[in-house]
């Protein structure tokens, strides 16, 4: 729970009056959508910024303590989403392989749900062999400087919706990478965290696993 929803439920608890008695104090003439707002706001929810006003008034809750659980509640927000980077980062660097990532011409995939449907490492994302990083660097460069312009062949230099390809990073570990032309030439290193990009279909608010997409 929030800071703000626990001071809301708290207060609601304290001033006695029912949901619907709140609803009608918060001075709307829909009492249903005045309750919607309530209830978004409790389950984590950014309600408009009027509500604010109103429930603040409604509940006697003092504005700078309110104001307070509105800070506290943003911060809250952001530890969650940094523990979320921190475990997806870990996850990836866990899951990681040597591969070839693909340098689109669009960072945002027109249309979206393209990617949404057939995943984002379908277009960006260029297997190399498993045993690629056991060869000398001399060999496994100029395997890869193969594979890059082959690869690129194949795919007629275009990364479906992502548009064209306009290279790739070679990542032979999980914050290095080389920089490749679509010739397969090196042109220098890449050396700063690699975000890998997602798109995800979803239904009634839940995303779809992929496997069903096709189903």
């Amino acid at each position: 729970m929030t800071p703000l929803a626990a001071l809301v439920r708290a207060a609601h608890s304290q001033s006695g009056l029912t949901r619907g008695q709140l609803a009608v104090r918060l001075g709307y003439r829909n009492t249903s959508k005045a309750l919607r707002h309530l209830d978004h706001l409790l389950l984590g929810g950014e309600p408009p910024t009027d509500f604010h006003k109103r429930l603040a008034i409604a509940l006697d809750i003092e504005p700078l303590r309110y104001e307070a659980a509105i800070e506290a509640t943003r911060a809250f927000y952001r530890e969650e989403k940094r523990k979320r980077d921190e475990a997806e980062i870990a996850a990836a660097r866990a899951a990681f392989k040597p591969h070839l990532r693909v340098i689109p011409e669009r960072t945002i995939p027109q249309p979206i749900f393209v990617a949404a449907m057939t995943g984002v490492d379908r277009w960006l994302r260029v297997p190399l062999p498993a045993h690629i990083m056991t060869l000398a660097e001399e060999i496994r460069m100029k395997m890869v400087s193969t594979i890059a312009p082959a690869h690129f062949k194949a795919a007629n230099g275009r990364a479906g919706p992502f548009g064209k390809i306009c290279g790739y990073l070679f990542r032979y570990e999980f914050e290095k990478a080389i920089v490749l032309d679509i010739h397969g030439q090196a042109h220098g290193e890449h050396n700063t965290l690699i975000r890998e990009g997602k798109a995800t279909l979803y239904l009634n608010g839940r995303a779809i696993p992929p496997s069903l997409w096709t189903r």
